[in-house]
C-alpha cells in the first residue's frame, strides 16, 4: 500500500511516462496512435491475452491488432485517450488549383 504525503498527488508519484502500470484496467480504454503507420489513429482495448492486448481501430472494428501492453508507454508511439489529430499541413483550396 502506498501512502502518499500531504499535497502530493498521484502525478509527481508515479509519472505518465511510467503510465500504464498494469494491463488489468486496460481493457475498454482509448488510444491514439501518433503516426500512421496502422492506417488508422483511434483504437480501442478490446481483450488482453497474458501479455498482450488486442487494440480495435474505432473506424473499422475488423481491423486488430496484438501488442504488448508495456509498448503503450511509449508516448512517442501512443497516447492515451482519443487525442485531436492535428495535420502538419493546411488544407487546400481545391478552386486554387484550377486554370
Amino acid at each position: 500500500m502506498v501512502i502518499l504525503a500531504a499535497g502530493r498527488d498521484w502525478a509527481t508519484v508515479f509519472p505518465v511516462s511510467h503510465a500504464p502500470a498494469g494491463p488489468v484496467r486496460l481493457v475498454g480504454s482509448a488510444w491514439t496512435r501518433v503516426d500512421t503507420a496502422w492506417r488508422y489513429r483511434h483504437w480501442e482495448i478490446v481483450a488482453r491475452e497474458g501479455e498482450e492486448v488486442i487494440l480495435a481501430a474505432v473506424l473499422a472494428r475488423a481491423c486488430r491488432h496484438r501488442v504488448r501492453w508495456r509498448d503503450l508507454r511509449d508516448r512517442a508511439v501512443w497516447q492515451p485517450g482519443w487525442q485531436r489529430i492535428v495535420d502538419d499541413e493546411p488544407p487546400r483550396d481545391p478552386l486554387a488549383d484550377t486554370p
